[in-house]
């Protein structure tokens, strides 16, 4: 039975981008990136990204663009 991955991309408290995908092997790898396609750079500002899993928080992880 797979299980739901599902990443949310938050700046300044609001998601700019929501990514996920269905798994269903026991193991592998997967990556998500954040990305500007103007200029290639991230706009400076407090920035969050959570994990899920099947609708549960796993981890959430902050970070600061200067």
């Amino acid at each position: 039975m797979g299980r739901r991955i599902d990443v949310r991309w938050s700046r300044e408290g609001k998601v700019i981008l929501t990514q996920g995908e269905n798994v269903d092997e026991t193991s592998g790898e997967s990556s998500w990136t954040l990305a500007m396609s103007s200029s290639g750079s991230l706009p400076p500002g407090s920035y969050r990204v959570e994990l899920t899993e099947d609708g549960k928080s796993v981890t959430t992880i902050p970070f600061q663009i200067k």
